[in-house]
């Protein structure tokens, strides 16, 4: 919020129009290196409350190549790191969520007397 609040006063637009997928620029030639030599497709995914978008790596390129309907901004929240931001109406909506998931909490001790590693979503609803 306070970072919100300086960008105001400096009068920055501090908003945007739709979400956006966020591509760090440093990242760029690290997973292209990692496509090069691994020949899987890959792609950027991105989650918004209940909807899952996925834009192809190599389409990201393209967009950046052709310099429109993204902006590159430096973030503070980010360290400020150069990041491309890309509206998701460029990408493709892969998912959505339809049901809230049920967990149900379970105290558990290993023989040592610690709890065990990580916790998994429960199959059915808490009774």
């Amino acid at each position: 919020m306070a970072v919100r609040k300086r960008q105001r006063a400096a009068g920055r637009s501090v908003g945007r129009e739709t979400p956006s997928f966020t591509v760090k620029v440093e990242d760029l030639v690290i997973v292209y290196r990692w496509l090069e030599r691994q020949h899987v497709a890959e792609s950027y995914c991105q989650v918004f409350f209940d909807s899952v978008f996925a834009i192809n790596f190599l389409d990201i390129f393209v967009l950046v190549s052709s310099d429109r309907g993204l902006t590159i901004e430096t973030p503070e929240k980010s360290q400020e790191k150069a990041t491309i931001m890309i509206p998701i109406t460029r990408g493709t909506q892969i998912g959505r969520a339809t049901s809230m998931p049920a967990f149900a909490a379970e105290h558990r001790v290993t023989e040592l007397g610690r709890p065990p590693p990580g916790r998994a979503p429960c199959t059915a609803a808490p009774t």
